[in-house]
């Protein structure tokens, strides 16, 4: 038996292809309504929760991060293989750098991995052990 998608969206189909009797039908087109409504409300809390755009972009987050590497002598052998945007619900916005690979820190036993630039232009270097 052949069947789609589309007929058990629309509720002739169990997802098994057997066809549903009117019961379940009406159960399948509340529960396909509740379960709409409740993804549109995840969204909009999403886009509410969002906030206002970065103060520092991007661009500038990536120059500052390049220079950084410029001013040690690291752009040939390190690069940068991520920018990530961070916001914490009633936190301090931020974004994180992530180098091409981990090299030695200016303190014994730790690897950079990166630098927190904050929304100023200030930045620290994230180091692991």
């Amino acid at each position: 038996m052949t069947f789609s998608l589309a007929q058990i969206l629309i509720g002739n189909l169990d997802f098994d292809g057997k066809k549903r009797d009117s019961g379940n039908i009406m159960k399948s087109n509340f529960t396909r309504s509740l379960s709409l409504v409740l993804l549109l409300s995840f969204l909009s809390i999403g886009f509410i929760l969002a906030g206002p755009p970065p103060a520092l972009s991007a661009v500038a987050a990536v120059q500052i991060a390049q220079k950084d590497l410029d001013d040690r002598n690291l752009q040939g052998s390190v690069y940068i293989s991520q920018l990530i945007y961070k916001s914490k619900l009633g936190g301090k916005a931020y974004w994180e750098v992530y180098w091409s690979k981990r090299f030695p820190a200016n303190t014994e036993g730790y690897n950079e991995v990166g630098l927190h630039i904050k929304m100023d232009g200030d930045y620290t270097r994230t180091v692991k052990r």
